[in-house]
């Protein structure tokens, strides 16, 4: 759910869901995604510095004009890091350190894509050498709003999220997407843009909990990104191969770039690479 695979498979389950029953008649849907991220990012915060292989798989299942839908997602990293980085696993890698496990109910109608759902992060890092221990592990209960009218324009999505557990805080984000024309032939026809903005709402770090997620209330950061997902077939398998480009602004201490000299500029950039396998449907694949 964390990353730009939990976006690709949500965004094409509301797709699939909005179709005409006629033209959807697949009541399950199994996929299976891989993402190759030069870092970690999660919500404007740089959980790794080093490369990382993101792995998910998820099923959903049809029920009037939505789905319900259940995944596990893992995070790897493949190399070792240097003492003081940020990391997940810790010191101690490759290992898997993150891994998270959700379930959530999509309704789709009259333009909109709603989604409610609860998450468990999950973290199996070596906290002695800067890993994140099972210790943190914590779960959310969230909210996502999506207007698909204007997908052709501009598309704005809301996410809320609420952990009671861990920082007792929630955070919110509007994301604004985009279709550009790129080439008039499939399946390169598209570029995707986005604009996204964090603010926190009590998830900050204080002297009492100084495991919160941000170090004050308010924005977090500026994401801007753009790339293009092709969608191929792998013999009667669905591929989609979504390529994405971010700048990131730092609005927040937590979400500054680190670096090896002990710096912390305040923008950064990280590119990410997303192939998506997914059951077969019978309906036409449109743009």
């Amino acid at each position: 759910m964390t990353g730009p695979a939990l976006r690709v498979a949500v965004l094409g389950l509301a797709a699939a869901a909005v179709l005409p029953a006629s033209r959807a008649r697949a009541q399950v849907r199994l996929g299976l995604d891989a993402t190759f991220a030069t870092r970690y990012v999660w919500r404007g915060v740089s959980r790794t510095r080093e490369p990382v292989v993101q792995l998910q798989t998820y099923g959903a299942l049809s029920r009037g004009r939505g789905w319900w839908t259940a995944g596990g997602w893992a995070n790897l990293e493949p190399w070792r890091p240097d003492l003081g980085d940020p990391s997940v696993a810790g010191v101690r890698g490759p290992r898997f350190g993150e891994w998270n496990v959700w379930l959530q109910r999509d309704f789709v109608g009259g333009g909109l894509a709603l989604s409610v759902g609860a998450a468990v992060y999950g973290f199996r890092g070596d906290a002695a050498s800067g890993g994140l221990s099972d210790s943190l592990t914590t779960g959310e209960l969230y909210l996502r709003a999506s207007d698909f009218a204007g997908i052709r324009v501009v598309s704005p999505t809301i996410f809320l999220a609420y952990d009671p557990w861990r920082v007792d805080g929630a955070y919110l984000e509007l994301e604004l997407h985009r279709r550009i024309p790129l080439l008039p032939v499939t399946p390169f026809r598209m570029l995707e843009g986005g604009l996204a903005v964090g603010f926190n709402l009590g998830q900050r770090r204080t002297a009492t909990d100084p495991e919160g997620y941000f170090a004050s209330n308010g924005f977090t950061h500026l994401d801007l990104s753009l790339g293009t997902a092709p969608r191929l077939r792998l013999g009667p398998v669905p591929l989609t191969i979504a390529v994405v480009g971010h700048w990131q602004f730092a609005l927040d201490d937590a979400t500054r770039r680190p670096v090896s000299s002990g710096g912390a500029p305040r923008s950064t950039w990280w590119l990410a690479t997303t192939l998506s396998l997914a059951s077969a449907r019978d309906e036409q694949e449109t743009e």
